[in-house]
């Protein structure tokens, strides 16, 4: 059987269009993969390109969105997020909020998350933003209140449940109590004895408190977990010579 030169051509487009199809569905899985990872460039490498073919997927404009957060770019976030079709969707609502947050734009950052969190299926993340809004906001006790949710909770994660009491110990040592906030961060640290999070501030706590070898201990520690943390090496030297 012949075919006519019109139906070879439709045959062609239509197989290409379809190869097609299935490359943006694949870049788009590869780029979400990345998303999930907090791998910024690879995000933007794979997903950019399937936003220019496909600008209304919100959900792709604000992955974008927040990858571009992470870099500190600003402007092409500020751009994704004003071409969004739903632009009250819970999550446009919460990468506003971060939008916000990070462009130091506090007080319209905590009403986006007061509006998303209500909305969202796993407010956690957010919930724990808001609370430090709350505290750069020199709200100290609401932000306790919002960790400790997030604490009291059977949902979160683990690793979030570190950080709040992270959050949580760092606020309490800005009001001055040293005790309260060693002991939160042995709960951080019960949760997860490798967490360099809370070893660095019970280091900082310890150097406060004028215990100098149990911060250089502390350091140590962080260092033998991390040879490259930066942070702790620099501390650790500085005690070099203070016994």
């Amino acid at each position: 059987m012949k075919f006519s030169p019109f139906w070879g051509r439709l045959f062609f487009l239509s197989t290409s269009l379809a190869w097609s199809a299935n490359d943006l569905n694949w870049e788009r899985k590869q780029g979400f993969a990345h998303y999930e990872k907090w791998n910024a460039d690879s995000t933007l490498h794979w997903l950019v390109p399937v936003y220019r073919a496909n600008p209304g997927d919100d959900s792709v404009a604000l992955a974008v969105a927040e990858a571009s957060l992470w870099k500190k770019d600003f402007r092409t976030a500020t751009t994704m997020i004003s071409a969004l079709r739903h632009p009250k969707s819970p999550q446009a609502l919460r990468v506003q909020g971060v939008l916000y947050e990070q462009a130091g734009r506090l007080p319209e950052a905590l009403l986006a998350y007061d509006q998303a969190i209500p909305l969202l299926s796993k407010p956690w993340g957010t919930m724990e933003r808001r609370a430090q809004v709350l505290a750069w906001l020199k709200r100290i006790p609401e932000a306790k209140t919002q960790v400790q949710q997030i604490i009291g909770s059977k949902e979160p994660s683990t690793g979030l449940k570190v950080r709040c009491h992270v959050d949580l110990a760092l606020w309490t040592a800005w009001e001055k109590d040293l005790d309260e906030s060693s002991k939160i961060l042995e709960k951080a640290l019960q949760l997860d004895p490798k967490s360099t999070e809370a070893l660095l501030l019970l280091g900082q706590i310890q150097e406060w408190r004028g215990e100098y070898p149990q911060a250089k201990s502390t350091y140590g520690k962080i260092l033998s977990l991390d040879a490259n943390h930066a942070e702790a090496r620099l501390r650790l030297g500085k005690l070099q010579w203070v016994k």
